[in-house]
């Protein structure tokens, strides 16, 4: 059973930009990223190449887009993955979507990462069974 804390932002939190987006099925994207098609945002590191965080778009129809995102462990706690889901949401509002975000309950880090990019809790919650 799974239990989640369903998110949704209008006004992404004014953060830098930290990533460029590229086309999902590009051979430099990182496996997990390309499920979702179209085109992931990523950041890497400007000295190696390697990816530190990015972000997948999930379309569920023409107005939700929900986002998913993965930090390297070395890169965390640098605030890439709460300024890569706020520069989606900037793009996703752009194209006239609403991006949402969901995350375990018990996941504090994901949490603190949606609430920093500009999405809140609002109490709504979701169910699954895996």
């Amino acid at each position: 059973l799974f239990t989640g804390v369903f998110r949704w932002s209008t006004a992404p939190a004014h953060l830098p930009d930290a990533g460029t987006w590229i086309a999902a099925d590009d051979p430099s994207v990182p496996e997990w990223l390309r499920p979702f098609g179209g085109e992931a945002l990523v950041a890497v590191d400007p000295d190696t190449g390697e990816h530190l965080s990015g972000v997948g778009i999930k379309r569920h129809d023409a107005v939700g887009y929900e986002l998913a995102v993965v930090t390297r462990p070395a890169a965390e706690g640098r605030g890439l993955g709460r300024r890569l889901v706020a520069q989606a949401a900037r793009r996703v509002l752009d194209e006239g979507g609403l991006p949402t975000y969901l995350h375990a309950v018990s996941n504090h880090a994901s949490a603190h990462l949606a609430t920093a990019a500009g999405f809140p809790d609002v109490g709504w919650s979701v169910y699954g069974a895996g």
